[in-house]
């Protein structure tokens, strides 16, 4: 059970970038609805905005799903895999929301940005 001091904590602002709002303790959402986001996926998310419109490497997106340096499978060509599947994964939830969703951009062996 919580403590007083802790149910008493407010919640942080939530990042808002253009058409995404990211709370700290509750689902993203994009044009006012639910993403339906993992909470790994919404760490990425918050990744890529605190970065927004900067390139963010594969090797930083797979930190934030494991811890730094976390090698699994076939080494750097596992992960950008790994990578590269969970970003496609997130886009089809955007996407399923917004059509024409195109703020996570690919930068061609390097990784990802968000474009707002």
């Amino acid at each position: 059970m919580p403590s007083d001091a802790a149910r008493s904590e407010p919640e942080p602002e939530p990042i808002v970038c253009g058409l995404l709002l990211l709370p700290q303790r509750r689902p993203a959402q994009w044009r006012g609805r639910d993403v339906g986001l993992t909470v790994v996926e919404q760490r990425i998310v918050g990744l890529l905005v605190a970065h927004a419109g900067q390139p963010v490497s594969y090797r930083a997106i797979y930190d934030q799903v494991h811890y730094a340096g976390f090698v699994a499978g076939d080494g750097e060509r596992g992960f950008k895999l790994n990578v590269r599947t969970m970003i496609k994964r997130m886009r089809r939830k955007f996407q399923a929301i917004d059509p024409g969703f195109q703020a996570i951009r690919s930068i061609a062996g390097l990784g990802y940005a968000w474009e707002s």
